[in-house]
């Protein structure tokens, strides 16, 4: 037996898409060496039994793929008062293997006509790596030679490609926790191998939510065929496939309901910074839609039938607003005249009914939607000054809009906001100013050739 802590750190499964995984591992660790995973002192968050992961979890405990999952009730174990209820759209269980497939005629004919079958064997699929070397492994769309385009098409660019994706890296993982080849999984990720906009979504829940890729698996876009539009848009994807995992985003929601989802739930209350975003109207009957704009906003008011917010439009720190300004031709600085726009922080005002913005997973087909803040490690680079010295900062999000803010003097809810994003840690802006030297990894070193 394994447990799941020999692949990586897991106290507790909050999102489907690792839970996903986890039977996926459980399944290679059966099938190839025939020993289940250990989830044992692993703890689930309730909400997993919304979701139709929660069916393969219960085939994959009964397979015995996975064990030592403690007591989920008397309607877990799979019997025939109590069988599987797998939607074939919603789930798929496939098997990844690096040799070539071949499928009896029977096989095929079994898989069409008897469903219990079809969902509870695995179907099998080859996948080429580019490269497979024992410091790294590389896979690529066109795989080894550039000759096997079809082949990993057939196999990742299907219903349910996020599952199969999944599969894929679990498959790696076995492998390599008991070879220790490859040291490194690279998935080089272009427009070919993502033809369908959910194709990411559980990968990139598994990187952003959880530890399992961490230190040996990563994911390259190429920039060539992934503009940043797109990249963004596969974020906000499995963002809300979260959603849908849980059982939201899926019906009309009261203001009332989003109000209490609001405040208590989430714990926003009157002075907080929140996300709000913008949808596109031109999609009416898709739900999911694409995100066209985004504003950090405050509440200003909130209740029941109607929020007012004000909108934060200014996106760099003053002095970075400075020198953006400073870069202009005269002409231009000139139409300004004495009101620099670096001077003061830009903002604007917006009132909305409750029943026309979503909060969050409560969500359908509002063309708005706000959401706390949350951590992010995407960085820009911005240049600040305490007086004396100049520096070029990589800032993350909260970081930079902890910048912005103390900037221009803002008012907001400060403790709050330090509170749940600087538990343990002081702001980079407090530090600097107060002449210390940052971490070397923060200042921004232009690379010469």
């Amino acid at each position: 037996m394994v447990h799941i802590s020999q692949f990586y750190p897991c106290s507790k499964v909050t999102v489907a898409g690792e839970l996903y995984y986890i039977c996926e591992l459980g399944k290679y660790l059966q099938t190839e060496y025939g020993i289940g995973l250990s989830i044992d002192g692993v703890l689930l968050k309730a909400d997993l039994r919304k979701s139709p992961i929660w069916e393969y979890f219960r085939l994959a405990v009964s397979r015995g793929w996975l064990e030592n999952v403690g007591d989920l009730g008397k309607n877990f174990s799979v019997s025939s008062v109590n069988p599987l209820s797998i939607d074939s759209k919603r789930i798929a269980n496939y098997y990844m293997c690096l040799d070539p497939v071949t499928l009896s005629i029977e096989e095929i004919r079994k898989r069409q006509t008897d469903f219990e079958y079809a969902v509870s064997e695995p179907q099998k699929f080859q996948i080429s790596f580019e490269t497979m070397e024992d410091d790294y492994w590389l896979w690529s769309i066109g795989g080894k030679d550039n000759r096997f385009f079809n082949i990993n098409n057939q196999a990742l660019n299907r219903n349910r490609a996020d599952q199969a994706w999944l599969s894929l890296i679990a498959m790696v993982a076995v492998k390599r926790h008991f070879t220790g080849v490859p040291q490194k999984l690279l998935l080089r990720i272009t427009s070919q191998a993502v033809l369908q906009e959910s194709s990411m979504a559980y990968v990139l829940m598994l990187s952003d939510k959880t530890l399992a890729l961490h230190g040996w698996c990563e994911l390259y876009f190429d920039k060539g065929t992934i503009s940043s539009s797109k990249r963004l848009h596969l974020d906000y994807v499995s963002w809300y496939t979260e959603g849908i995992d849980i059982g939201m985003c899926d019906r009309f929601y009261t203001g009332e309901e989003k109000y209490q989802y609001a405040t208590k739930k989430l714990d926003i209350q009157v002075g907080d910074l929140v996300m709000l975003y913008t949808r596109d109207k031109a999609q009416a009957r898709n739900y999911m839609k694409n995100i066209t704009s985004c504003h950090l906003s405050k509440v200003l008011a909130f209740s029941p039938s109607e929020i007012k917010l004000q909108l934060i439009n200014t996106t760099y720190p003053r002095y970075q607003g400075y020198l953006n300004f400073e870069a202009h031709p005269v002409a231009v600085k000139n139409m300004y005249r004495e009101d620099k726009p670096y001077d003061r922080i830009l903002i604007s005002d917006r009132s909305m009914n409750m029943i026309d913005l979503g909060v969050e997973y409560m969500l359908y087909t509002e063309l708005m939607f706000i959401t706390p803040l949350e951590a992010s490690s995407d960085v820009r680079v911005c240049c600040v000054t305490d007086g004396v010295r100049e520096d070029k900062l990589c800032l993350t999000q909260n970081e930079l809009i902890y910048w912005i803010l103390k900037d221009y003097d803002y008012d907001f809810n400060e403790s709050r906001f330090l509170a749940r994003y600087f538990k343990d840690k002081l702001p980079l802006r407090t530090r600097y100013l107060n002449g210390e030297e940052l971490e070397d990894y923060v200042y921004y070193r232009e690379v010469k050739e």
